[in-house]
């Protein structure tokens, strides 16, 4: 991985120095939220150094079609932590505001950021687009887990003797596979196709692997894609 440079994304837990360090051997970047009072070192700073801004900058919202004002704000070279070995990098943060009816401003979004990235004016609206691209992820990642079909819920944290990682890991290793198969040609594909909805998809599968002894794969994939009854398999046959 390190030689495609990846930037790790993450929330205010992830940015300490023992992390950054370790993302920064690896031959990687990292994009991580920082807050006030979890890294008060890093905004110390803010107050004795001139911070880099760039004008309001009105954009068209994608969803809502109104209009809004984006400002970016950074500053280079602040350590994560107050002492001498401390990781440095770039402070970032993205205001947008909407202009009321009255003429006043409301404010909609704030977030700041700690990046080992090279900011600039030319580059700072990207990154930080990069960073608030982390709730995208993280929510259609997790709502697909959760509600398409893979049943991964918050409750697998209340097991007991390594029951609740046995099944979480066994889902995440279902849903890599399927991630897989979604991407070749073959009745796999033809099938999942056939099927609007993901969850639909399981079901029937589930519904036939429980029903019928089926003989094979193929013959199973037929089933669903034409919607008929599976062939029994030759032992459950003569029975």
């Amino acid at each position: 991985m390190a030689r495609y440079r990846p930037v790790y994304l993450g929330d205010a837990l992830y940015a300490t120095h023992p992390f950054c360090q370790q993302v920064l051997h690896a031959g990687a970047d990292c994009l991580f939220v920082v807050k006030p009072k979890s890294h008060r070192t890093l905004f110390k700073f803010l107050h004795e150094r001139y911070i880099q801004s760039t004008d309001w900058i009105r954009v068209q919202n994608k969803k809502t079609r109104r209009y809004e004002e984006h400002c970016y704000r950074w500053m280079t070279d602040l350590p994560i932590r107050n002492t001498d070995d401390a990781v440095h990098g770039t402070w970032v943060e993205k205001t947008v505001r909407v202009r009321q009816k009255q003429g006043t401003y409301k404010q909609t979004f704030h977030t700041t950021l700690f990046t080992s990235l090279t900011v600039t004016k030319h580059n700072v609206q990207e990154v930080a687009r990069c960073g608030r691209a982390r709730w995208k992820i993280e929510n259609e990642c997790f709502n697909c887990l959760a509600r398409h079909g893979q049943n991964f819920k918050h409750n697998f944290g209340h097991g007991k003797n390594g029951l609740a990682n046995l099944l979480a890991t066994l889902n995440l290793l279902a849903i890599a596979v399927h991630t897989t198969l979604d991407q070749v040609k073959g009745l796999w594909k033809q099938c999942r196709a056939s099927y609007q909805v993901r969850r639909d998809f399981f079901d029937a599968l589930r519904a036939r692997t429980i029903r019928y002894p089926i003989p094979n794969w193929r013959r199973l994939w037929e089933s669903m894609l034409y919607h008929r009854s599976p062939p029994l398999a030759p032992s459950a046959a003569r029975a």
